[in-house]
């Protein structure tokens, strides 16, 4: 396996990761798998002189840090992501993450609308579509990340897909993600006793990875 095929495996796992967040409660494998993966983090915050990056990781070596049961913790942060993505909240001040394209992007902030008739036509253009068992619309991260993750793992096969990922980056993620991002790390600080530690390292991973994957595959591209 060459170097750009390797890489793309990575990508492709990295994508599954910090899809999981903004779907579904942290799970003490989970935790396992992220904690796995902060090397890989580092190391490409350093590649890219990545301060998003950087910053995720320094929140999340706390949030572990602090965090020693992870079976505990994940019962714990089931109510979290409850309160942040689901709109049950004990506090006011935190308001609801949409972590949908259309929601970003339409103007009245409407979840189903024409961003997500595009996504769904560009996956059925590349032969795929969503499982059953996963209810959201096809312009949610959860699926816009996997859809990537598609991508590069064919990519990883030997398959040319470096144009349809650059495109799909710009034309969709790029312009809608990092703000969703910047939503989360804000709304999950409002979190009590620290315990957005959590979801702020997620959301600046998130969004620092965004940045680079847009400046690898578009420097690929070029």
């Amino acid at each position: 396996m060459d170097d750009y095929a390797e890489y793309s495996a990575v990508r492709a796992e990295i994508y599954k990761l910090l899809a999981a967040p903004f779907y579904t409660e942290a799970a003490p494998d989970y935790l396992a798998r992220l904690k796995k993966y902060i090397p890989v983090f580092i190391t490409m915050a350093e590649e890219f002189a990545s301060a998003e990056i950087r910053e995720g990781v320094s929140l999340l070596e706390v949030f572990f840090d602090k965090n020693t049961n992870p079976d505990k913790t994940a019962r714990e942060y089931r109510r979290f992501f409850a309160r942040l993505f689901l709109g049950i909240s004990q506090h006011d001040a935190v308001k609801n993450i949409c972590p949908q394209e259309s929601y970003y992007l339409s103007p009245k902030h409407l979840i189903m609308q024409e961003q997500r008739d595009q996504v769904l036509e560009i996956y059925c253009g590349e032969g795929i579509g969503k499982t059953d068992n996963f209810k959201e619309p096809e312009d949610h991260l959860s699926a816009e990340f996997h859809f990537m993750a598609h991508l590069c793992k064919r990519s990883a096969s030997g398959k040319d897909t470096l144009g349809v990922q650059q495109k799909f980056l710009v034309d969709h993620i790029l312009k809608w993600v990092p703000i969703c991002c910047k939503d989360l790390y804000l709304q999950s600080g409002k979190l009590p006793d620290e315990s957005g530690l959590y979801y702020q390292g997620i959301a600046k991973l998130t969004e620092g990875f965004i940045i680079c994957e847009t400046l690898f595959v578009g420097d690929l591209a070029a």
